[in-house]
């Protein structure tokens, strides 16, 4: 006769099996339900629990950071870009040349064009350009051909009041040559040597005014201290100028 099988040993290893399977089931259900995020209500209730008010700035501020950040970038981007295109449209000029030659420049104040001297000297020309070889400025032009108002202005521009050309003149004896009185009067008045004498001759502007029939710069000179005892290379004075000239009424003023 055969012995039953036992039954207490058979219920647990059923019991044993199907506690198993329940506790993989649980586990596969655990690992396949997302995970919660806490809401803005457990938020809030976790600040009710903890005795806190509520704050949305921290959650309003943190986008408005980065979004600034992002246009930051994108307009520092935008300005790179434009200065490039700026760059690219309106490259360095160069350095300005003169707007005319040098000649061009000398023929304008020896005609009294003061506007073309000055658009000369705007644009970069030396005040101090002289002509080749003879070392005539545009003061000592303005001044030989008696154009005052071009002599005051290369004068306030700051143009050399005494300089020399070839022969050593000044713009004011080249002024007594003919008749400028006004311009020998602006000279003077200016501050320029009324007893200059030049190098190659010795010529003084009073020995040229009276040499010359300029009676009314003559008396200019005069009241302005020249001196009528200097002498020339030949040791001549203003008054033997005159006299060989036959200019018997400067004579009578430098007796």
């Amino acid at each position: 006769m055969k012995t039953p099988p036992s039954r207490r040993q058979r219920s647990i290893t059923t019991n044993l099996s199907l506690a198993l399977a329940l506790l993989i089931c649980i586990g596969c259900d655990s690992a396949n339900e997302p995970a919660k995020s806490p809401s803005t209500d457990d938020a809030s209730s976790q600040a009710e629990s903890s005795g806190q008010e509520p704050s949305s700035e921290q959650e309003d501020f943190s986008p408005r950071a980065d979004n600034a950040g992002t246009q930051d970038k994108a307009s520092g981007s935008d300005t790179n870009t434009k200065e490039e295109s700026a760059s690219s449209v309106n490259p360095p000029t160069a350095a300005k040349s003169p707007a005319m030659s040098a000649e061009a420049f000398l023929m304008a104040a020896g005609e009294g064009r003061t506007e073309d001297v000055k658009r000369a000297l705007d644009s970069g020309m030396s005040i101090e350009a002289a002509e080749p070889g003879r070392a005539h400025t545009a003061l000592h032009h303005a001044a030989y051909n008696g154009h005052t108002a071009t002599v005051l202005f290369l004068i306030k521009q700051g143009a050399t009041l005494d300089c020399r050309d070839h022969e050593g003149k000044t713009p004011l004896i080249h002024a007594c040559t003919g008749p400028f009185p006004e311009t020998v009067q602006a000279l003077i008045k200016a501050g320029a040597d009324v007893n200059a004498k030049g190098t190659a001759e010795g010529f003084t502007p009073l020995m040229m005014a009276a040499g010359l029939d300029q009676l009314k710069s003559v008396h200019i000179l005069l009241e302005n201290g020249a001196n009528k005892e200097a002498v020339d290379e030949d040791n001549d004075k203003a008054i033997d100028h005159a006299r060989r000239a036959g200019l018997t009424e400067i004579v009578q003023v430098l007796q």
